[in-house]
């Protein structure tokens, strides 16, 4: 049997640009287990982190203060893509 930040680490990253209610209605059960996703988050490295964070959680090598603490980090530096008419781009964002 599988540990559970093995369980974590197996799963596929998918980057979505989908709302959660979004996500119910057009993304099969299945994959929904099979995955690590956050509602309009198409920002793979932010998912990746997630990914690795959770699993040190759940492995008990990382409490969850200083798990939201890096997450959070991340986000403080994440900056929005430019749009090819040279303004702040929208979409991308995590959350």
């Amino acid at each position: 049997m599988q540990n559970p930040a093995q369980i974590i680490l197996d799963k596929a990253i998918l980057p979505t640009h989908l709302s959660s209610s979004e996500i119910r209605a057009q993304v099969a059960a299945d994959i929904r287990r099979r995955a690590i996703f956050s509602a309009r988050t198409f920002e793979e490295p932010y998912l990746r982190l997630m990914r690795g964070t959770l699993a040190q959680v759940a492995s008990g090598s990382l409490d969850d203060a200083t798990a939201r603490m890096r997450l959070q980090q991340w986000l403080g530096q994440w900056r929005p893509p430019r749009s090819p008419g040279g303004g702040g781009g929208a979409g991308g964002a995590p959350g």
